[in-house]
């Protein structure tokens, strides 16, 4: 699948409301011939990726004298679930990623996934995503391992549960906004509607509101003296982040700015009393310049569509033009 962008303009009374929505699929992420990028390319270093305008940090941690994957995300492609130990660790339950696509990425308990910043005006808020268990966190509660027995004991009446807790930051604040998700529940009174998650599940995290971060905390009923004995790890696609401008649009009248020519090949000229300050960005919503002067040199850009973006105290002004 790959990355998709939509831009919706809605008009009332010469106000406009926009909003951009990307989804994150990792299938045009280039995954190493091991099947697995986690961080292995840089030990000790704090790394990453982005897709769909979010950044996965991942840390691999050398300091013991052995390297292993310590914390964040990993970009993976494996498919195997035939494996349900340890050494499969970067396998979904699924077998696949969301649609039977090639990537997608396993998380670790406590990573955190950022929103990146795409205009001072724009709130961020994440919508949802695609889940399901690691093939190792699924395998262990099906089957028990070294560690611990099956979810439920051998008769389901134990009362377990896995669970993804999602906590919400803004501006490096935590708020009181929080969602749960199950990735396994034991604790019915009828044993038949005991569940582990093993295909894809969307998680609706719209309720959360303006967001530029969002933390995983995963929970288990299984622990020893040692800590948890179940998995702490899940999978994750098709993250969908949406950008939302509330900001008055001048459309008639007194406009922030006019652009011509439309279309243009190489100069791009601003009409407007204002020293301009905003950004270009593509169809994809890639901002590809920044906007600091009447005059545009647009001569590097590919062909096609863009849109421009000029604020102006609590206003954001937008004009569409093509780059022949």
């Amino acid at each position: 699948m790959k990355t998709t962008f939509i831009f919706i303009l809605f008009v009332t009374f010469n106000v406009q409301m926009h909003a951009q929505t990307y989804t994150g699929s990792f299938d045009t992420l280039t995954v190493p011939n091991s099947g697995v990028f986690n961080g292995d390319t840089l030990p000790g270093a704090l790394t990453g990726f982005a897709d769909g305008n979010c950044y996965y940090s991942t840390f691999y941690d050398t300091s013991f004298g052995f390297g292993y994957w310590a914390s964040g995300f990993a970009l993976t492609n494996i498919v195997d679930t035939i494996d349900p130990s340890y050494n499969n660790l970067y396998g979904c339950a699924a077998g696949k990623g969301f649609n039977n696509s090639n990537n997608y990425v396993i998380s670790t308990d406590k990573s955190t996934l950022k929103l990146q910043n795409l205009g001072s005006q724009l709130s961020k808020t994440l919508q949802g995503f695609s889940i399901t268990n690691t093939f190792y966190a699924y395998s262990s509660m099906l089957n028990g391992d070294s560690f611990d027995t099956p979810f439920g004991d051998s008769t389901g009446a134990r009362p377990d549960f896995f669970k993804l807790s999602i906590h919400a930051f803004l501006n490096g604040a935590l708020k009181s906004d929080s969602i749960e998700f199950y990735l396994a529940d034991f604790r019915f009174a009828d044993n038949s509607q005991d569940y582990i998650i093993k295909n894809w599940s969307y998680v609706d995290c719209s309720t959360l509101g303006e967001v530029d971060s969002v933390q995983f905390h995963l929970i288990s009923s299984r622990y020893n003296t040692f800590g948890y004995t179940t998995p702490l790890y899940f999978a994750m696609d098709e993250v969908i982040v949406k950008y939302s401008d509330n900001s008055s649009i001048a459309e008639n009248g007194n406009e922030l700015f006019s652009i011509y020519p439309n279309p243009t090949s190489d100069k791009l000229i601003l009409k407007t009393t204002k020293q301009p300050m905003g950004f270009i960005a593509d169809q994809t919503g890639k901002k590809v310049m920044n906007i600091e002067s009447t005059m545009l040199d647009i001569s590097a850009l590919p062909q096609g569509l863009y849109h421009l973006y000029i604020s102006h105290e609590n206003n954001i002004s937008h004009r569409s033009f093509i780059k022949n």
